[in-house]
């Protein structure tokens, strides 16, 4: 049996597309699967609430010491609470930071290797 161009052209067309959605499909996958060992990467390298705290603990003694320097007794707790309230929010933005850098990395790693990395970082 003669195929038409027209019916060859579908067939090509459909198996193309079928091709194509195969492809996109599996490119997704990874991309979850990616996604997914990049966030527990970070979640384990990164440690932004260990950054808040020992930053506020820092900035309130740092706080406290110059309050007591140029503000006397009361300086001493004002300045612990600025300094707390600034380390607080430093620790905040430098563990958020961290934790994209890791993420960017370990997802850029998953991706460039066309597999999600086995190591340490599975469940």
């Amino acid at each position: 049996m003669i195929l038409s161009k027209f019916t060859k052209s579908l067939m090509a067309a459909v198996i193309a597309a079928g091709f194509t959605t195969a492809l996109v499909g599996e490119a997704s996958a990874l991309n979850g699967r990616c996604d997914r060992y990049a966030k527990r990467y970070a979640n384990r390298e990164a440690n932004p609430g260990g950054d808040m705290v020992g930053s506020g603990i820092a900035g309130a003694l740092g706080g406290a010491a110059l309050g007591g320097i140029f503000g006397g007794r009361r300086g001493v707790a004002r300045g612990a609470i600025i300094g707390g309230g600034l380390g607080i929010f430093g620790g905040a933005v430098r563990g958020s930071y961290d934790w994209n850098d890791a993420y960017e990395w370990a997802y850029e790693r998953c991706m460039n290797r066309g597999r999600r990395p086995r190591d340490r970082y599975d469940d």
